[in-house]
Parts: structure tokens; sequence; C-alpha cells
């Protein structure tokens, strides 16, 4: 008999049935008893329990004999002699049980299991066992006796801690983002639980969340002083103090990504510590044996276990002809835009990790992976690389552990010696959980034995014939597994032997389905990487066969693998690797292979239509998951559509795609899978289609900064695209953003410009918004700060309204700037913390580290040199390997300014070398003009007045060119400071007074914290001019008009 306390009282028999205890002094009885641990509770201690203080019976020793024999009759009633299990000794009652018949010592005992257990995965398995068996808060219904308050608080500190223990074992395995989802409630119910706010932190950082991290820190110090008094301890403010310097977490690519398996590996300890040893000393090892054998679970247990960012690349899902390198970028969360090949990309992205990649199923594309392991593992010294396949790699340096099966019984061994085999422990583990009461016995152990034989000790075959013991038996599966493999061998024989065995198996589990599972699991063999039930519903069902119940049947028999889908937390399908290609192979023989093809492509098409409706609205970041979760399904739809020449759909699916790979900064992948679909046959019947495709293949070259002249091809591209006046004006605004993103301001101007009037037009609020945020990105670069601020301001109201969280991530990134300038730090820092945890809620790597550079910035100008340069390296190690100097151009403009303001003159010079260079390649002339400056400003703090003044200059002519007020001033001001080391001190003064009255003028007078070099100079001149002189020199440059100031100068440089 059990009983529960871990959540209402409940008692059951050993086979499950419920016992009813009815009265409620009778179950208080029970619980006192039950927490007494098996020893005596003195009458006068249950009297007290039962009725409390002056409230006893006249006759409480009767009165209490009648509600044990109560407890006893309950007892008996559901099992024979249970109520004697109640006995009476001199001390008083108590309660027998057997061990662990009570579900807190059950818990308790698995607790200290996982505690000592040193294998992240069985750790977290125990703990989830224990957790489980909590039903709700202990003796839920006896929480108002007074007696059980003792007992309850403790149970609650224990499941507490094992909660947190069980979350520290998950983030072993990786699970940040399922770890912080499932600390929610309870850190909700325990706001103050310092152990849980650091795992929930932990969790949070390593997902990529550190704004929210950094939240719930100040959430909890702010609870902590306001209701204790206290500061928290030094071991959550340790964590936050690493998160602001981000000594946990990474850089651009996550720690580790790797799928958690469901159960229990058995009977691969002997590979296991041969590979361990393999991997300590060589850094390629390749696992090689047929599918079906365990090649993958093997990798996978073995990564778990091992320290150092580990990352997993499953290669079954991509077709021959696929790029295995793009395949590890996007695994890795690299973009794919910026300059460089992609080996390089992974090159950069991946330099300076201790890094393993788990590189699964290559078999299909053994030569370009091969070539891609060779050439990373001489590029990166701390690189290891485990590979899966059914053949080696073939490159050298190569180590290889051939996967065989399981050992199995010989024949004519010992039955009684079964259990020593792995393929008998896996059969029977797996048989266990199918059918709950399956034990190997005496009986039965031979035919088990037999049946290990005959499937070749193989783990995949194992375990489907397990699936089926609760309804056959181990003698009825040998029954028709020795007919499958008769009639298999007569008319398989061109296969290999073992392959020929695995067929016969998964031969004989079809032969078990009924039609409707038939037909049902060869369509499934169209969709490729999985697929949610809905698309199942949509590819695979008509009128005559329907999905949801033979689905949930092939879940149950595991020819369909059910798993929670990390891009949506919704369940996902898909079908193991050999029955997908047996399944495939049944599709071909009905003669359904065109006609699911076509379905699944045009279902594909409509959901990628679907999907780009919703990434301009609330939806926005379902949108975005959901199609990083169909990537591979909706790139065999287009290859499909192209194939048959179904110019509609592939025009289509990839026209539905634009949008998400400029989300996703997927910009080769775009420019790839549109250059594909122009040549379809018949594309030209589609004449507005193949206008918008031809109008994206561009936007996606200028992004890779392929091709060279841009500004030519995004008018050409415009002038040729699509008639209709909004589509029209869609493509300007997108042609613009791109070019503004390679430094190409007039002609992105030029082409924004065209779009507002069109979208007020046709009530295109989204379009109307995003062409405000970039006309407020121009005008902002003009220095016109209070129009920007309009339409900033416009565009974050609009894209509010819309609930569109990209839109209002780049409105905030832009007030943010003017915030800054106007030096309200504090309304920056907020609005680039608001932006920043929208692009982490996207997932947008790159515009998260374009908000932590803001964040960068406004510690810089706080003199918060150390936190400016964490934030800025913070920023540039998210865009290592995501692109060229473009997408690091803040970070490294922020390392820059912090190098040069601790004196590190040639570490800043460096930096704006590089910078400067870029500028003017792209012909980016506000950021050719800051950099010039900081450059001029290098050279004036060294001495060198000639090369401060010829860098100031050529700085002033690109700020003249922008029409930025403030760029100008800077540029004076450097000149200034280059005329001080001329010995030009009147001058310096005048120039520095005009530049003081621009700044002003332009409505964004220089702040404090930027004053630094301005007041060197200033402090100078005043004490070799004296005050009265220095004054007067600085009101004559007051009065001077600033394009005056500026035509001299340019004038006299070009003299």
């Amino acid at each position: 008999m059990r009983f529960g306390v871990l959540g209402s009282l409940i008692v059951r028999t050993d086979d499950g049935a419920s016992v009813d205890v009815p009265e409620r002094k009778v179950r208080v009885l029970l619980g006192a008893l039950l927490l007494a641990r098996g020893r005596p509770v003195p009458v006068d201690t249950l009297v007290d329990h039962l009725w409390g203080f002056g409230d006893a019976p006249l006759r409480p020793d009767r009165a209490l004999q009648r509600k044990v024999w109560a407890l006893r009759s309950a007892l008996s009633a559901a099992e024979p002699d249970a109520g004697e299990r109640v006995r009476f000794r001199s001390a008083g009652y108590l309660l027998h049980t057997a061990e662990q018949a009570v579900d807190a010592e059950r818990f308790q005992v698995l607790v200290a299991r996982a505690r000592a257990d040193e294998n992240p995965g069985s750790r977290a398995g125990l703990f989830a066992r224990a957790l489980e068996l909590w039903r709700g808060p202990a003796l839920a219904d006896l929480a108002d006796e007074t007696f059980t308050e003792p007992a309850r608080a403790r149970l609650e500190q224990e499941w507490l801690t094992a909660i947190e223990e069980y979350a520290l074992a998950r983030l072993d395995l990786g699970e940040h983002r399922q770890v912080a989802r499932d600390l929610s409630e309870p850190l909700a119910e325990n706001p103050l639980r310092e152990r849980l706010v650091v795992t929930r932190m932990r969790a949070l950082n390593e997902d990529g969340r550190r704004a929210e991290a950094l939240r719930l820190f100040a959430d909890l110090a702010r609870g902590l002083r306001e209701e204790l008094g206290v500061d928290p301890d030094p071991e959550v403010a340790d964590l936050h103090t690493r998160i602001l310097r981000q000594e946990s977490g990474g850089g651009g690519v996550p720690r580790r990504r790797l799928p958690r398996p469901l159960t229990e590996m058995l009977g691969r300890e002997d590979d296991l510590s041969r590979i361990r040893s393999l991997l300590a000393h060589e850094r390629l090892v390749t696992l090689t044996g047929f599918g079906g054998v365990g090649k993958t679970r093997l990798a996978t247990a073995l990564a778990h276990e091992l320290d150092g960012d580990t990352h997993m690349v499953e290669y079954a899902a991509h077709a021959r002809g696929a790029d295995p390198a793009e395949v590890l970028a996007r695994t890795l969360g690299l973009r794919d835009e910026g300059e460089g090949e992609t080996r390089e990309r992974l090159v950069r992205g991946l330099t300076g990790q201790d890094t393993l990649l788990v590189l699964d199923n290559c078999e299909h594309l053994l030569e370009p992976i091969g070539d891609l392991a060779a050439h990373l593992l001489a590029r990166l010294p701390d690189l290891r690389v485990l590979a899966t396949s059914r053949e080696p790699l073939g490159v050298p340096g190569e180590h290889l552990h051939p996967v065989g099966p399981l050992p199995v019984p010989p024949s004519g061994s010992d039955p009684a010696e079964a259990h020593e085999y792995a393929a008998v422990r896996l059969f029977v583990a797996r048989a266990r959980a199918a059918g709950p009461g399956f034990e190997l016995t005496e009986a039965n152990a031979p035919d088990v034995a037999r049946l290990t034989r005959r499937l070749d000790g193989i783990p995949l075959a194992l375990e489907l014939a397990a699936t089926r013991i609760r309804a056959l038996g181990v003698h009825g599966v040998l029954c028709r597994l020795d007919d499958r493999f008769r009639l298999l061998a007569t008319a398989q024989r061109h296969l290999p032997p073992r392959q020929r065995t695995l067929r016969a198996m998964i031969d004989w589990s079809w032969d078990l389905l009924d039609e409707r599972e038939r037909v049902l699991l060869r369509r499934l063999s169209v969709f490729t990487g999985g697929w949610h039930p809905e698309d199942a519903e949509a590819v695979c069902a008509d009128p005559d066969h329907d999905v949801l119940d033979p689905l949930t049947r092939l879940v149950d028999r595991s020819l369909v693998a059910a798993t929670v889908d990390p891009c949506t937390d919704e369940i996902r399908h898909h079908l193991l690797e050999s029955i997908a290609d047996y399944a495939r192979a049944r599709l071909a023989e009905a003669g359904e292979t065109r006609t699911l093809r076509d379905r699944h492509a045009r279902h594909f098409s409509r959901l990628a239509e679907e999907q780009h409706a919703t990434l301009f609205g609330p939806g926005q970041g379902r949108g975005i998951r959901r199609l990083d979760a169909e990537a591979a399904n909706l790139y065999a739809a287009v290859d499909h559509a192209v194939a048959v020449g179904d110019a509609e759909t592939a025009l289509e699916t990839a026209g539905g795609l634009t949008w998400y790979w400029f989300l996703r900064g997927r910009y080769r992948e775009g420019q790839r899978v549109l250059t594909l679909v122009r040549t379809v046959h018949g594309a030209d019947a589609h004449p507005e289609l193949q206008a918008t495709i031809e109008a994206g293949g561009t936007v996606f070259e200028i992004l890779n900064g392929t091709g060279h002249d841009h500004a030519q091809q995004a008018r050409a591209a415009l002038k040729a695209g699509p008639e209709a006046d909004l589509s029209r004006a869609r493509l300007a605004l997108t042609l613009g953003i791109a070019l503004q993103s390679r430094g190409d301001q007039e002609v992105s101007e030029e082409l924004v410009d065209q779009a507002p009037d069109v979208f007020c037009e046709h009530g295109d609020d989204w379009g109307l918004a995003a062409a405000l945020v970039a006309q407020a990105s121009h005008t902002l670069g003009r220095g016109d700060l209070a129009h920007a601020e309009g339409q900033g301001r416009e565009a974050l109201d609009l894209f509010e309204r819309l609930g569109d969280s990209w839109g209002r991530m780049n409105a905030r990134g832009v007030l943010a700037v003017l915030a800054e300038i106007r030096g309200e730090y504090g309304h920056s820092r907020r609005l680039h913390e608001a932006a920043l945890a929208a692009a982490e809620e996207l997932d947008l790597t790159v515009e998260v580290a374009g908000s932590l550079s803001g964040l960068g910035r406004l510690a810089l100008l706080e003199g918060d040199l150390d936190r400016a340069d964490a934030l800025h390296r913070r920023s540039a190690d998210l865009v290592r390997g995501q692109g060229g100097i473009a997408e690091r151009q803040h970070p490294q403009m922020g390392l820059a300014l912090s190098a040069r303001r601790r004196g590190h003159l040639d570490e800043a010079e460096a930096y704006l070398t590089e910078l400067v260079d870029w500028s003017r390649r792209v012909e980016w002339w506000p950021g050719t003009a800051l950099t010039l400056s900081e450059l001029g400003f290098v050279a004036e703090l060294r001495g060198d007045a000639d090369e401060a003044l010829r860098l100031h200059t050529e700085g002033l002519i690109a700020a003249h060119g922008t029409e930025d007020t403030r760029a100008m001033a800077l540029a004076l001001e450097g000149i200034a400071g280059a005329h001080t080391l001329l010995g030009c001190l009147e001058e310096s003064a005048r120039l520095l007074g005009t530049a003081t009255r621009a700044r002003e003028d332009s409505g964004a007078p220089m702040p404090a914290a930027e004053r630094g070099d301005v007041d060197r100079i200033e402090t100078l001149l005043c004490a070799e001019l004296g005050e009265t002189v220095f004054e007067e020199a600085l009101r004559e440059g007051r009065e001077s008009a600033l394009p005056q100031v500026v035509a001299a100068l340019i004038g006299d440089a070009g003299r």
C-alpha cells in the first residue's frame, strides 16, 4: 500500500486503486501517523491533533480508538490485512509502511541519488522523477491543521531546493531557454529566494537574454532592501557583476546546442570510454556504422558529458547538393551577409573557443563535409569534430570508431545470464516503457535472447519490436519476425546483409499497420526535417484518409517521433532516417510521389505567404520562429517547384520568404534561393511575381556587397520592378534601407522619400512607419534634430499601434541616439534597453549587438570606461563572423574612443584606420567625418600639429558634405586644437566660439560628458592668452557665421 503527502493526502493499493478514507478526523489521524515516519505518536498528542486543546471528548482515549478502528477498516477494505499496519505500542500508535511507500520518502531517495550522480543527464532525469511525485502543496487538505505546519514548510523547502538543483543540471545540458521559462512560476511565488533568482539569471543570460537577467537582479535587490533591509547575497551580486562584464555566456554563438535524449542509453559503456579516449587525444573522430545502429545517440550522449562549447549539426534533413558550411552557419546562428565566404565566417565565429562540433549523418554529403571539417580543423587549433556517417569522411587525421550492434546472448548460452547482455537490457527497458509490468523472467528469457539475436542487436530494431510486446508478447513477435525475415531475404538480396535485417524489421512493422496508417506513413515521407500536426493534415489528408488518429497510433508505435520544437515550443513530429527511406519507397510504389510533393510544395508556399503576413505586427516573433522551424521544408518546396516547372509556386514561396530572410540577416541564403527561382521554366508567365523576385534579388545583392554600382543596381531594380504603386513604394523603401546599411546615404534618401506619400494614400501604416524611421535616420545624419525627433516619435506611435516589435526597436534606436546627443542619458538608456529586449525576444543577433553598442556609448560618456569596453566587446563578439566592418563599426568605434581616453593612442589609431578606410570606400561621409576627427585628435595628442590639421580639415570637408552642423562643429574644434599646437592661439579661440554657437543653434549644445577635448584646448588657450583676450576671441567666433568659416577653411585647404 502506498501513501501520498506531496499534495492532498491520498492512499492507493499496490496496483494503483484509490483507497477511500472518508472522515475528516480519520484523515487527520492518518496524516499525523505518516508524518511520524513509523515512530509511535503518543495518545495525548493524537487527541490534541484531532480535537485541539480544551475540545477533547469526555473519553478521549475511547474516541481515539474509534478513529483508529475507522482507519484500519478503510485500509482493510481496499487490501486484506492492510489495517494491521496501524499498530499500538506502549508509547502510542504508529503506522507501519514498506520502504519508500510514502511519496515523500521516494522523493528524498531520488533527490539523494541525483545529488550523488555526476552525469548531468542522468542527474536531471532523477530530479525530474522526484519532482513528478508532487501533485500540489504538501498535505494541502490538512493545511489548516497546526501540527502539519513544520512538515509542510520543510517539504516545501525540499521541493524548492530540488527545483533549483534540477534547473542547474539542465543548465549543464544547455537547456537555458526551457529553464528560464520553467522557473518563472516558482520565482513568482518566492521572489526573494536568492538561489532561485541566481539560477534563473544564469539561464536568461546564457540564453542571450541579458537585459532580463539584469532586471531580475534589480527586482531582487529592491525587494530585499524594502522588505528585509538587506542587500543580495554575495553569490548573487557576483553573478550580476559577471553578467555586466559578460564573463559568463558566450559571444555570437550560444554555448551549447544539443538535443536532450528522452531515454537512458544502455549498453554503450565501452563505446563511450573508447570515444572519450579518442577525443582526448585526437581532433577528428568519426563514428561509422549503418542506419539505426545508434551513432547519433552515442554522439549526443558523449557531447553532453564534455565541457566547453558544443554544437550539433543535423545533416539528414539536407539533400545532396546542400552547402554543409551554410547549414553549420545557420545552426550556429551566424548571419550570412557581409564580406567573405561562409567558411571564413565560420572561422571568425569560432575563433578562440574550445569547441566540439558534432556533425551528424554525413554520408550523403561526404566530400563537402570532409572538406569543410579539414578546413576548419586547419584554421582553428581549439576545435574538435565528432562526426557520424555510414562511411569514413576520408580526411587526413581522421580516427574511426566503428559502432556495431549491441552484444547479444550467443546461441546455446544460459538463459539465466541473458540480462548480462546489452541488447537484452535495452529491449527489456523499452518493453517496460511500452507496457508497464513487463519483466525478464525465466520463462521468457530464451525467447528474448533469441529475439535479440534475430534482430542482430540493432537498437532501432529492438526498440521497434519492444513497442509490440504489449499486444503480441515475445513469442508472438518472434513468430511474425521469422516470417518477415524469410520473405525479405528472397526479395531483397541486393541489399547489404545488415541493411537487409533492418529493412525486414521495418517491413514487418509496416505489415502490422492498418491501411489508413500505411497511407499516412508513406505520405509523411515527403516532409523534410519534420512537421507540425496541422502540416500533416494539410498535405496528407483527403476525403478517404484522415490524419490525427493514425498519426497518434504511429507515434505510439514509435514509427513517428514526437518532440518539443525548440523554435516554437510546440509538438513536432519526424520520421527516423531509416523509416523515412522505407516510407519514400512505399510512396513511389503507390505512385503518389509527384502528387504528394506537389501538395507539400503548395502547402509550404501558402505557409510562407501566411507567415509573411505575421511579420508586420504582434505575431512577428511567432512567425519568425515558425519559419525557422520549417526552413528545410520550405527549401524542399522551392526545389521541387523549380524541378517540375511550377513557376507560380516557386515564385510565391520565395517571395513570401524575402522579409523573413531580411529580418534574420540571411542575405546570402535569400540571394541564392531567389537566383534559383529566376531560372524556373514559365516564370515569364507571371510578370508581377517575377519582377518582385528580381527586385528582391537586387536587395540581397546590395546587402551582401556583391556587384559594383549599388546605386545603379537599386535604380534599375526599381525601374524594372512591380507596377503597382504600393508594391513599388515598398520596394523603394527596402532598397533605400539596404543602401543605407551599406553607407550610400544620398541614393538611400532619394529612394526612401518616394514612399511615404504612397503609403499615406493607400492607408499603409506599417510602410509609413518604416519610412519615417529611415527618414529620421537620414534627418539625424544631417543634424536636423527637431525634425528627426518628430519623425521618430510618429514612427514609434504607429509601430506601437501595430504591435510590431522590429519597428518599435528601430524607432527607439533612433530616438535613443537623439536623447544621447542632447545629454539625456537616462532617457537614452531606457530606450536602448527597450530596443535590446525586443531584439533579444526576436533573436536578432546584429540588432542585439547594436543596442549593446548604444549602451556602451552611454557608459563611455559617463566615464565608466571598463563597463563601456565590456559592452562594446560583447557587441563585437556577437557580430564576429556575421559580416564585415559594416556590422562591427559601432563597437569598434566605441573601443577606439575608450582607448583614446585611456591614452592608448596606437590602439585607438588601429581601430580608427580600418574604420576610415571602409567609410571612404563605401562613401559613408558621416562615418568618414567622425573617424577623421578622432584620428586628428590622436595626432594632436601626439604633438603632430601638421598631421592633426590635415586630418581635421579632411574631416571638415566630409562633414560639410553631410550638412550635419554637429559634425562640422566637431571638425572646427579639432582644427582649433591643431592651431593651438601651431601657435595660432586667437584663431583657435575664435574657431571654438564658432563651434559652440553652431552646436547651440542646432538644438544640441555639447553635453558636459563630451567636453573633454574642448576643455583641454580652452584651458591651454586661457592660460596662454589670458582670460580677457581669450573671452574676446571666443565672442568674435560666436559672431561669425558657420557657413562662411567652413567655406574659408575648405578654400584654404584647396589652395
